[in-house]
């Protein structure tokens, strides 16, 4: 027989984890594009330096 409180309770929870699944791969992604937007700056940060380097010589 089956336990009709734990699955109302499992089907009620479904929704949730699927978000939250969501919003993680999502929350990932931002991570993962913030991480790839810092690097751009550190290597323009250093072409900077780099030719104002150059025009000091």
């Amino acid at each position: 027989m089956v336990d009709l409180v734990a699955l109302q309770y499992v089907l009620q929870q479904c929704p949730w984890d699927m978000e939250n699944r969501e919003l993680r791969s999502a929350q990932r992604a931002d991570k993962a594009h913030i991480a790839q937007l810092q690097s751009k700056l550190v290597l323009l940060q250093n072409q900077v330096c780099a030719e104002e380097w150059k025009g000091e010589a």
